[in-house]
């Protein structure tokens, strides 16, 4: 009998409440950096919480 793998980032999110509030930040800070890529001209404070966003992206 086969038995189903679980990927170790899915027992995390399962098991570990500092994990899923991690992977929910993460979550957040793209979206957030999606947005922000989406607009045609990035003005120079746009730029500036491109690079934070990633930072704390990375962060996570």
């Amino acid at each position: 009998m086969a038995t189903a793998q679980r990927a170790p980032r899915d027992v995390l999110l399962q098991a570990d409440a500092d994990y899923r509030r991690l992977a929910e930040q993460h979550r957040q800070y793209d979206l957030e950096l999606q947005r922000i890529s989406k607009s045609p001209y990035l003005n120079a404070e746009d730029l500036l919480e491109e690079i934070k966003l990633k930072k704390m992206k990375l962060h996570c």
